[in-house]
């Protein structure tokens, strides 16, 4: 199980990208807040096929974590 390995790891945030924002990505996201893990989504790095739609999470995934573009993100993990 997924949550098992992540708690092994001792991992307390999770970094989304993906296809389908307002499916899976958002879905994912929501599981793993519920499971109390921060969440970060990379704006850039996540794509749905409507665009409204798309925004549309994007405005929800900003509710329950972080959005951050990935250059911004990998600058902070370079430093």
């Amino acid at each position: 199980e997924l949550e098992k390995v992540l708690r092994s790891l001792r991992a307390t945030e999770l970094v989304f990208t993906g296809i389908a924002t307002n499916g899976a990505v958002e879905a994912t996201a929501r599981d793993a807040v519920v499971r109390e893990f921060r969440v970060r989504t990379l704006s850039d790095c996540v794509a749905a096929y409507d665009r409204e739609l798309h925004l549309a999470s994007l405005k929800s995934l900003g509710f329950i974590g972080e959005l951050e573009t990935c250059a911004s993100f990998l600058h902070r993990l370079a430093a």
